[in-house]
Protein backbone atom coordinates (compact mmCIF):
# COMPACT_ATOMS: atom_id res chain seq x y z
CA UNK A 1 0.00 0.00 0.00
CA UNK A 2 1.47 3.58 -0.43
CA UNK A 3 2.08 5.73 1.93
CA UNK A 4 -1.02 7.85 1.11
CA UNK A 5 -3.45 5.30 1.26
CA UNK A 6 -1.51 3.58 4.84
CA UNK A 7 -1.23 6.81 7.00
CA UNK A 8 -4.99 7.73 5.19
CA UNK A 9 -6.33 4.53 6.63
CA UNK A 10 -4.23 4.45 9.96
CA UNK A 11 -4.83 8.38 10.60
CA UNK A 12 -8.78 7.97 10.05
CA UNK A 13 -8.33 4.67 12.52
CA UNK A 14 -12.09 2.66 13.03
CA UNK A 15 -13.53 3.46 16.07
CA UNK A 16 -17.03 3.20 17.55
CA UNK A 17 -20.05 4.54 15.45
CA UNK A 18 -21.61 7.75 15.41
CA UNK A 19 -24.80 7.99 17.18
CA UNK A 20 -26.66 11.18 16.97
CA UNK A 21 -28.54 10.76 20.50
CA UNK A 22 -25.69 10.65 22.58
CA UNK A 23 -24.40 14.37 21.55
CA UNK A 24 -24.96 16.76 24.37
CA UNK A 25 -24.03 21.12 24.32
CA UNK A 26 -20.74 21.17 26.26
CA UNK A 27 -19.72 24.48 24.96
CA UNK A 28 -21.04 27.60 23.08
CA UNK A 29 -18.22 29.75 21.50
CA UNK A 30 -18.28 32.99 19.16
CA UNK A 31 -15.31 32.72 17.31
CA UNK A 32 -12.16 35.03 17.98
CA UNK A 33 -10.69 36.90 14.48
CA UNK A 34 -13.91 35.51 12.19
CA UNK A 35 -16.55 38.00 11.77
CA UNK A 36 -18.63 36.73 9.43
CA UNK A 37 -18.97 34.02 6.40
CA UNK A 38 -17.72 30.80 8.87
CA UNK A 39 -18.63 28.36 6.28
CA UNK A 40 -16.97 24.70 6.76
CA UNK A 41 -14.99 22.62 9.77
CA UNK A 42 -12.83 19.62 9.71
CA UNK A 43 -10.89 18.17 12.20
CA UNK A 44 -7.05 16.70 12.44
CA UNK A 45 -6.26 14.12 14.27
CA UNK A 46 -2.61 14.90 13.34
CA UNK A 47 -2.81 18.46 15.18
CA UNK A 48 -5.48 17.99 17.05
CA UNK A 49 -7.10 21.38 15.52
CA UNK A 50 -9.98 22.42 13.71
CA UNK A 51 -9.45 24.28 10.44
CA UNK A 52 -12.66 26.59 9.78
CA UNK A 53 -13.07 28.36 6.24
CA UNK A 54 -14.90 31.68 5.47
CA UNK A 55 -16.43 32.17 2.83
CA UNK A 56 -16.38 35.55 1.59
CA UNK A 57 -12.34 35.91 1.82
CA UNK A 58 -11.71 32.14 1.26
CA UNK A 59 -9.65 32.65 4.61
CA UNK A 60 -8.92 29.34 6.65
CA UNK A 61 -8.18 29.68 10.50
CA UNK A 62 -6.58 26.91 12.86
CA UNK A 63 -8.36 26.75 15.97
CA UNK A 64 -8.10 24.32 19.07
CA UNK A 65 -10.54 22.00 19.87
CA UNK A 66 -11.98 24.07 22.16
CA UNK A 67 -12.53 27.57 20.30
CA UNK A 68 -9.32 29.62 20.54
CA UNK A 69 -8.10 31.09 17.38
CA UNK A 70 -4.32 29.45 16.52
CA UNK A 71 -3.63 31.08 13.09
CA UNK A 72 -5.28 32.86 10.12
CA UNK A 73 -3.96 31.21 6.45
CA UNK A 74 -4.80 33.86 3.81
CA UNK A 75 -5.74 32.62 0.25
CA UNK A 76 -5.33 33.82 -3.23
CA UNK A 77 -7.05 32.41 -6.36
CA UNK A 78 -10.12 31.12 -5.11
CA UNK A 79 -13.59 30.95 -5.85
CA UNK A 80 -15.99 31.46 -3.02
CA UNK A 81 -14.79 28.56 -0.99
CA UNK A 82 -17.71 26.73 1.06
CA UNK A 83 -16.45 23.40 2.70
CA UNK A 84 -13.19 21.73 3.76
CA UNK A 85 -12.26 18.50 4.53
CA UNK A 86 -9.02 16.46 6.12
CA UNK A 87 -7.80 13.83 3.82
CA UNK A 88 -4.24 12.23 5.66
CA UNK A 89 -1.24 14.00 6.80
CA UNK A 90 -1.14 17.50 6.35
CA UNK A 91 -3.37 17.50 3.46
CA UNK A 92 -6.85 18.61 2.85
CA UNK A 93 -9.62 19.68 0.53
CA UNK A 94 -11.18 22.62 0.12
CA UNK A 95 -14.62 22.63 -1.74
CA UNK A 96 -15.72 26.44 -4.17
CA UNK A 97 -19.10 26.72 -4.91
CA UNK A 98 -18.56 28.79 -8.34
CA UNK A 99 -16.55 26.28 -10.00
CA UNK A 100 -17.99 23.02 -8.59
CA UNK A 101 -14.55 21.90 -8.38
CA UNK A 102 -12.47 20.81 -5.51
CA UNK A 103 -8.69 22.04 -4.63
CA UNK A 104 -6.20 20.02 -2.50
CA UNK A 105 -3.52 21.43 -0.19
CA UNK A 106 -1.29 21.07 2.21
CA UNK A 107 -1.41 22.65 5.24
CA UNK A 108 1.72 22.90 7.05
CA UNK A 109 2.92 24.07 10.91
CA UNK A 110 4.21 27.51 9.07
CA UNK A 111 1.87 27.49 6.67
CA UNK A 112 1.22 31.60 6.43
CA UNK A 113 -0.58 31.78 2.71
CA UNK A 114 -2.15 29.30 0.22
CA UNK A 115 -2.59 30.05 -3.34
CA UNK A 116 -4.63 27.96 -5.59
CA UNK A 117 -2.11 27.25 -8.05
CA UNK A 118 0.11 25.83 -5.51
CA UNK A 119 -2.13 23.06 -4.77
CA UNK A 120 -4.42 20.43 -7.25
CA UNK A 121 -7.45 21.19 -8.48
CA UNK A 122 -9.81 18.19 -9.01
CA UNK A 123 -11.86 20.22 -12.13
CA UNK A 124 -15.28 18.06 -12.42
CA UNK A 125 -16.70 20.65 -15.45
CA UNK A 126 -19.59 20.98 -13.68
CA UNK A 127 -19.00 25.26 -13.01
CA UNK A 128 -21.77 26.77 -11.32
CA UNK A 129 -24.31 24.78 -11.56
CA UNK A 130 -27.05 27.17 -10.88
CA UNK A 131 -25.87 29.82 -11.02
CA UNK A 132 -28.91 32.22 -10.23
CA UNK A 133 -30.90 29.60 -7.89
CA UNK A 134 -27.89 27.87 -5.52
CA UNK A 135 -24.54 28.33 -7.06
CA UNK A 136 -22.58 24.77 -6.75
CA UNK A 137 -20.35 22.48 -4.28
CA UNK A 138 -20.84 23.63 -0.88
CA UNK A 139 -19.70 20.98 1.60
CA UNK A 140 -16.93 18.26 1.13
CA UNK A 141 -16.19 15.11 2.92
CA UNK A 142 -13.14 12.40 1.98
CA UNK A 143 -13.13 9.10 2.03
CA UNK A 144 -9.68 7.34 2.70
CA UNK A 145 -10.90 3.36 1.63
CA UNK A 146 -11.27 4.67 -1.78
CA UNK A 147 -9.42 8.09 -1.85
CA UNK A 148 -12.65 10.16 -3.34
CA UNK A 149 -14.60 12.60 -2.26
CA UNK A 150 -18.33 13.32 -1.63
CA UNK A 151 -19.57 17.22 -1.56
CA UNK A 152 -23.18 18.30 -1.26
CA UNK A 153 -24.84 21.02 -3.59
CA UNK A 154 -27.19 23.22 -1.40
CA UNK A 155 -30.37 24.65 -2.62
CA UNK A 156 -32.26 26.01 -5.28
CA UNK A 157 -33.82 29.80 -4.35
CA UNK A 158 -36.79 29.35 -6.40
CA UNK A 159 -39.87 26.92 -4.65
CA UNK A 160 -39.69 24.02 -3.90
CA UNK A 161 -35.66 24.67 -3.20
CA UNK A 162 -35.03 20.95 -2.08
CA UNK A 163 -35.47 20.15 -5.86
CA UNK A 164 -31.77 21.60 -5.86
CA UNK A 165 -30.38 19.24 -3.38
CA UNK A 166 -27.79 17.16 -4.40
CA UNK A 167 -25.04 14.82 -2.99
CA UNK A 168 -22.20 13.47 -5.79
CA UNK A 169 -19.43 11.83 -5.58
CA UNK A 170 -16.07 13.15 -6.91
CA UNK A 171 -13.04 11.08 -8.42
CA UNK A 172 -9.30 12.11 -8.16
CA UNK A 173 -9.26 12.25 -12.19
CA UNK A 174 -12.41 15.03 -12.07
CA UNK A 175 -15.07 12.33 -12.96
CA UNK A 176 -18.91 12.53 -10.79
CA UNK A 177 -21.99 11.02 -10.31
CA UNK A 178 -24.90 11.65 -8.29
CA UNK A 179 -24.79 9.08 -5.69
CA UNK A 180 -28.73 9.26 -4.60
CA UNK A 181 -31.99 11.39 -5.39
CA UNK A 182 -31.83 13.57 -2.66
CA UNK A 183 -34.60 15.84 -3.99
CA UNK A 184 -36.86 12.31 -3.40
CA UNK A 185 -35.11 10.96 -0.09
CA UNK A 186 -34.28 13.91 1.61
CA UNK A 187 -36.70 16.63 0.27
CA UNK A 188 -40.07 15.78 -0.48
CA UNK A 189 -40.39 13.78 2.34
CA UNK A 190 -39.48 17.34 4.65
CA UNK A 191 -36.15 16.02 6.07
CA UNK A 192 -34.33 18.94 4.06
CA UNK A 193 -35.22 22.17 2.25
CA UNK A 194 -30.67 22.48 2.05
CA UNK A 195 -27.76 20.70 2.49
CA UNK A 196 -24.64 22.90 3.99
CA UNK A 197 -22.16 20.28 4.85
CA UNK A 198 -21.56 16.86 5.53
CA UNK A 199 -18.82 14.24 7.09
CA UNK A 200 -18.26 10.73 5.73
CA UNK A 201 -17.65 7.63 8.41
CA UNK A 202 -15.30 5.39 7.19
CA UNK A 203 -16.47 3.31 10.13
CA UNK A 204 -20.15 2.22 9.37
CA UNK A 205 -20.01 4.10 5.65
CA UNK A 206 -22.29 6.48 5.95
CA UNK A 207 -23.11 10.27 5.77
CA UNK A 208 -23.84 12.91 7.85
CA UNK A 209 -25.75 15.35 6.30
CA UNK A 210 -26.28 19.26 7.64
CA UNK A 211 -29.37 20.88 6.90
CA UNK A 212 -29.08 24.51 7.96
CA UNK A 213 -32.55 25.76 7.63
CA UNK A 214 -34.03 22.76 9.40
CA UNK A 215 -31.36 22.78 11.75
CA UNK A 216 -31.24 18.75 11.21
CA UNK A 217 -28.14 15.94 11.29
CA UNK A 218 -29.38 13.08 8.91
CA UNK A 219 -27.63 9.59 8.95
CA UNK A 220 -27.81 8.47 5.70
CA UNK A 221 -26.15 5.27 3.62
CA UNK A 222 -24.18 6.32 0.07
CA UNK A 223 -27.89 5.29 -1.26
CA UNK A 224 -29.50 7.28 0.80
CA UNK A 225 -31.22 5.36 2.73
CA UNK A 226 -31.92 7.37 6.23
CA UNK A 227 -30.69 5.39 9.57
CA UNK A 228 -31.75 8.29 12.16
CA UNK A 229 -32.08 11.94 12.10
CA UNK A 230 -31.32 14.50 14.91
CA UNK A 231 -31.77 18.14 15.70
CA UNK A 232 -28.74 19.90 16.46
CA UNK A 233 -28.17 19.72 20.07
CA UNK A 234 -28.58 23.68 20.78
CA UNK A 235 -29.71 26.31 18.21
CA UNK A 236 -27.69 28.38 15.85
CA UNK A 237 -28.03 31.37 13.92
CA UNK A 238 -26.92 29.76 10.52
CA UNK A 239 -25.69 26.31 10.47
CA UNK A 240 -22.47 25.81 8.21
CA UNK A 241 -20.44 22.97 9.13
CA UNK A 242 -19.80 19.29 10.86
CA UNK A 243 -17.16 17.62 12.22
CA UNK A 244 -16.33 15.36 14.19
CA UNK A 245 -13.26 14.13 16.58
CA UNK A 246 -11.49 10.68 15.46
CA UNK A 247 -13.01 8.48 18.41
CA UNK A 248 -16.58 9.78 17.60
CA UNK A 249 -16.50 11.22 21.53
CA UNK A 250 -16.53 15.00 19.99
CA UNK A 251 -18.82 16.66 17.74
CA UNK A 252 -18.82 20.60 16.27
CA UNK A 253 -20.86 22.51 14.15
CA UNK A 254 -19.93 25.71 13.32
CA UNK A 255 -21.87 28.72 11.50
CA UNK A 256 -22.48 32.05 10.02
CA UNK A 257 -21.77 34.51 11.45
CA UNK A 258 -19.00 33.25 13.61
CA UNK A 259 -20.41 30.40 16.02
CA UNK A 260 -19.00 27.09 17.19
CA UNK A 261 -20.97 24.44 19.31
CA UNK A 262 -18.96 21.71 20.89
CA UNK A 263 -20.87 18.50 21.75
CA UNK A 264 -19.58 15.51 23.36
CA UNK A 265 -21.14 12.01 24.38
CA UNK A 266 -22.76 11.57 26.90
Amino acid sequence: MNRRGFWSLRQHDRRPRINLDRYALAQTVTLPTIATDCSGVCYSPVTRTLFMIKNSSNSVYEFTEAGVWLRTITTTGFADCEGICWMYDDVFGISEEDTSSIVIVRIQPGTASLTKAGGTTINTGLGNLDATTGGGFEGVTYDPENHKFYVVKERRSTAPTYLGLGVYEVRMNGSWEIIFDAPTKLGATGLATDLADLFYDVHSRHLFLLGQETERIIETDLSGTVFRTSAVPAPMTQAEGLTFSTDRSTMWVVGEPNEMRRFTVF
